[in-house]
């Protein structure tokens, strides 16, 4: 997955019709929100403590 597919994504400017045209990569896109999640609640919890 490159950058400039994160950064569209991030910005909502991956059209119905392009992710539509692209399951793969939303399911990429899916997989890679809930690991930055998971860290970002992760390090969060250890900067807490």
């Amino acid at each position: 997955m490159t950058q400039s597919i994160l950064a569209k994504a991030f910005r909502g400017e991956l059209t119905a019709e392009w992710r539509a045209a692209n399951p793969e990569l939303i399911k990429c896109l899916c997989i890679s929100n809930r690991v930055f999640a998971t860290i970002a609640t992760k390090h969060s919890v250890h900067l807490a403590a």
